[in-house]
This record gives C-alpha cells, structure tokens and sequence, in this order.
C-alpha cells in the first residue's frame, strides 16, 4: 500500500500501536547552519515547540531545509508497537540533530549503522577555480576543494521501549 501526502497528518489515521517496524529516509536539512539557528532549535523543541528554518536545504528545496521535529517522530512513536525497531536515515552533516529529535520523541537510540559507498562527488568550493580566475596559468590547486567527498550516510536505528519484558 503506499499512502500520498503529509506525513504527519497521514500517521494520524493509523491506530495507537499498529504497525511493526520503521524504515524511512527522512529530510536531512542539508541547509546553511549556524550556532543563532541550532539554538533557536533546540529552544524551540524543548518547549514542544516546532522549529520553522528559514533557509532552503539540498538543491534549494524547502522540503530540506531542516530535520524532522519531535511532533513528527512522536506521531511515529504513537502508532509503533511497544519494542518495535525502525532504521532512519540521516545526513552526516545533521545526524546529531536527527537523534535529538528522535530521542525528544521517546525513542531509544539502539545504535548507528553506516550505508557506504564510493560514488558521489564532492559538494564543495572548487579551488583551482578561484586561483585559475586570478591567476589563469596556475594549476597547482587542481583537484582541491573545501569539503570531503561523501562515502557513507548514517542510519540511526531507533526502538520505541518495549513493554514489559523482550
């Protein structure tokens, strides 16, 4: 069955304790950060308040521009059954955000596994362009750039606490 539309009011129509594990690739709020952003944040979710980021995230969507907040993974919470496990994908950048998040939730944090992978280039500055516009015979900084290549994306894997004993 795949259901279309917002996740958190589509979770409002499954029942309390209804579904057995979870498997998602959730945003990764791959936008610009700042020690101003990560405290409004954090203020924010800690009052069970959510947070509005204001900057777009990955390729300049909105839909990226933050992690999910705790209301989200609560309703998550809400419909898994006691000791049910789920795998959540993050950025590497924002896994950290990712599991405050979850645990804000009420989830257990069970560990961190590691996709990885060799493909991918780079989302960084190109530097041999810069010193190439000042300076167009230089190529001593060919192949340089201001960030690592991406080799692995985290996945968090989470538990809702069982009841009673395993």
């Amino acid at each position: 069955m795949i259901l279309h539309g917002d996740s958190l009011q589509v979770l409002k129509t499954f029942e309390e304790n209804s579904i057995e594990a979870l498997v998602t690739d959730p945003p990764y709020g791959l936008s610009k950060m700042t020690e101003a952003n990560i405290h409004k944040c954090l203020t924010a979710w800690l009052s069970g308040e959510d947070y509005i980021h204001k900057d777009k995230g990955f390729m300049k969507k909105d839909w990226d521009s933050f992690v999910p907040s705790p209301a989200l993974w609560k309703e998550v919470f809400r419909v898994l059954k006691p000791g049910a496990h789920g795998l959540v994908f993050a950025g590497s950048r924002t896994q950290d955000l990712m599991t405050m998040s979850l645990r804000l939730a009420g989830f257990e944090i069970r560990d961190t596994l590691m996709w990885l992978y060799s493909s991918g280039f780079p989302k960084s500055h190109n530097v041999s362009l810069s010193v190439q516009k000042k300076e167009p015979e230089n190529m001593d900084w060919e192949g340089w750039g201001t960030a690592l290549k991406p080799a692995y994306e985290p996945i968090i894997l989470v538990r809702k606490p069982p009841s009673g004993t395993i």
